[in-house]
C-alpha cells in the first residue's frame, strides 16, 4: 500500500508572465514540455503560479518510514510496515 502525507503552506506566486516569476516559468517550460501550453493559458489574467512551502511530511518506503521536518531540516527513519484494519 502506497500512502504519504505533507503539510505545507501555498501562497500565490503571480502570474506567470510577472518578472518575478522568469526563472521558474523557464525551468516549467523546460521539465513539462511539450503539454505545458497545451494545459496553461498564460493569456489569462488570472493564472498564477501556487508555491507550495513543505513543513512537515510522512512517507514509506521497503519497511521504512520516514518523517521529515522541512523548517528544522531534520528527518527521521524507522521500520514501518503499513497494515490497514477492517471495521465494522
Amino acid at each position: 500500500s502506497d500512502f504519504y502525507s505533507f503539510k505545507g503552506t501555498a501562497r500565490c506566486a503571480g502570474h506567470p508572465l510577472q518578472e518575478g516569476n522568469r526563472e521558474i516559468r523557464s525551468k516549467l517550460i523546460r521539465v513539462f514540455e511539450p503539454w505545458y501550453f497545451a494545459h496553461n493559458d498564460e493569456n489569462d489574467e488570472d493564472m498564477c503560479y501556487i508555491k507550495v512551502l513543505p513543513e512537515t511530511g510522512f512517507f514509506h518506503k521497503d519497511g521504512m518510514g520516514y518523517r521529515v521536518d522541512f523548517i528544522a531540516k531534520e528527518a527521521e527513519a524507522f521500520p514501518f510496515s503499513p497494515q490497514i484494519e477492517m471495521t465494522h
